[in-house]
């Protein structure tokens, strides 16, 4: 029979946390040593409460990825990049656009940083989600996703469906089936998906908090219109009956080549990047009712081929940092907003 040997230690390193704790489990000689969280997590009105107080989150999405690993990056490598996000004063991570490494989760709980984790899925059309094999996919994935993860502290929220047609009719009752699938497993934290289609999903009363992927300044006019957009946002939400609801900025940057600079800031240049950042974020942070910003992305990542027209290098390059982590101008940008 199992025996419950060991519970409530501290976390290695934070003696004076009490919410991180472990337990030994042996059967005969065979033993498992785990760790789980003791926190909450709670939309109330435009806020977002840990441990019943109000939080901002200040952070990056980020890809597995690296030149040299691969989608397999080695325990000091995760470890070494959360120096860095941390040495901005970032407190978030979305985990884009997949479940992520049991070991990375790991380091997060260890160094307390809040994570958004989501279910594969990236730009599905309407004809898509309403395939039946990719929904049982779906919700096999949302399954495996909770029941894997559900007792890292570090995740706050789940998400699905990265802007895939929320907007269409027809994409409504799938978002009803994979949301209610998601609270079902897990009605402790708050669910949410982003959305790249303002003024026309048709899917957001499904969630507890509303995240919107947006590149004002890039795809979308000129880095001086972030605090329109966001007030137009606010207004069309509030029309819509979801003004009492909290908006996480899931997505925007701007591509920036390593090593490329201009003196006319042109676009791909890294002062056109880090001007894109500013802009963002100065109105992002003081937007009421925003209660995150997640800048795309953390390091530049590889791309398909045939993305290579729109993308130099092969390359996602909307990375503070290069591929190898080595910092662009947008990097100082981020932690001084992050910081201040």
């Amino acid at each position: 029979a199992a025996a419950l040997v060991e519970l409530g230690n501290p976390r290695l390193g934070h003696p004076d946390d009490p919410h991180l704790y472990t337990v030994e489990i042996r059967v005969g000689c065979d033993d498992l040593i785990d760790r789980f969280g003791v926190r909450t997590v709670e939309v109330r009105g435009r806020q977002l409460l840990l441990n019943g107080k109000p939080i901002v989150l200040k952070g990056f999405n980020r890809h597995e990825d690296h030149p040299d690993w691969g989608h397999a990056l080695p325990g000091p490598l995760m470890w070494r990049d959360l120096d860095i996000i941390e040495a901005t004063g970032a407190n978030f991570l979305r985990g884009s656009h997949y479940p992520n490494n049991d070991l990375f989760l790991d380091f997060l709980d260890e160094r307390g940083l809040l994570f958004w984790e989501e279910a594969t899925a990236w730009q599905f059309s309407a004809e898509q989600l309403n395939d039946p094999v990719l929904q049982e996919q779906q919700l096999t994935c949302i399954e495996e996703m909770i029941v894997a993860h559900a007792n890292h502290p570090s995740i706050i929220m789940w998400g699905l469906l990265n802007e895939c047609e929320s907007g269409a009719a027809q994409a409504r009752p799938i978002y009803e089936r994979l949301i209610g699938h998601i609270r079902r497993l897990d009605p402790t934290r708050p669910v949410t998906y982003a959305s790249h289609r303002p003024f026309t999903d048709r899917c957001l009363d499904l969630v507890d908090i509303i995240s919107f992927n947006c590149y004002v300044g890039w795809y979308d006019g000129e880095p001086g219109k972030w605090s329109e957009w966001l007030e137009a946002i606010q207004k069309w939400l509030n029309e819509a009956g979801l003004g009492d609801r909290p908006i996480i900025i899931s997505e925007f940057g701007a591509g920036g080549v390593p090593g490329v600079h201009s003196f006319d800031r042109q676009k791909w240049s890294e002062e056109y990047q880090a001007d894109v950042l500013d802009a963002a974020l100065e109105a992002i942070l003081r937007q009421p009712g925003v209660v995150g910003a997640a800048v795309w992305q953390f390091c530049d990542t590889r791309t398909s081929d045939d993305r290579f027209a729109g993308r130099p290098r092969n390359y996602n390059n909307k990375g503070v940092l290069d591929e190898y982590r080595r910092p662009k101008l947008a990097y100082n940008v981020v932690k001084r907003h992050y910081l201040g």
